[in-house]
Formats: structure tokens, sequence, C-alpha cells
């Protein structure tokens, strides 16, 4: 997908997006209230956007792959309208996938 975050450098996969946060699946396990960075492109004519994120729960969904919630705590009004122009350009291009809280 155009919108790849990670996580300490290892890649996942945003499976949806939610009201002030994404919800993630990776192999790498992390802990509740664990933080990390989630980078998402530069792609297009969308700059590099990096947001601090906190795992708010996990679960399992397969053998070694984890499911993750994850919010934005004080993400900046900035990071905020760059990440919805990073949203609407993949509802564009029928890659989102959005939740509710």
């Amino acid at each position: 997908s155009c919108c790849s975050p990670r996580e300490n450098g290892s890649r996942v996969r945003p499976l949806r997006w939610v009201r002030g946060g994404a919800a993630v699946s990776s192999t790498r396990p992390l802990n509740p209230r664990s933080t990390c960075a989630l980078i998402l492109g530069p792609v297009g004519n969308l700059e590099k956007l990096e947001i601090r994120a906190e795992v708010v729960s996990s679960r399992p969904l397969a053998e070694g792959l984890w499911n993750y919630e994850m919010s934005f705590p004080g993400i900046s009004s900035a990071k905020t309208r760059l990440l919805g122009r990073y949203l609407v350009d993949q509802v564009k291009k029928g890659q989102a996938s959005s939740g509710k809280t």
C-alpha cells in the first residue's frame, strides 16, 4: 500500500484507521502502553509523516502475528492535517478502511 507505517524499523500493516489512532498488525510483539513511531510516506506530493504512537491493546491474530490498537497521544494539529491528507489519498485509491472507537 502507499501508506506503510513502521514500528521500530519493522513494517506493520494498517488494518483500519480509527478516530485518534489505528489498528495495525505486526509480527513483532509489543507491550500495552509501549510507544513506537509510525512513519508514513513520503508518497506522491505528501511529505513524510512520523507519528508517536502508543499501544492501547494487543491480541493475537495468528501464530506469530499480533493485532494492536494504537493511539496518537499529543499529535499536533499540523500532523493531524497531514494524516488526514494521507487518509483522503487512500480513500481515493480505495485502500483505506475505517472503524469507530
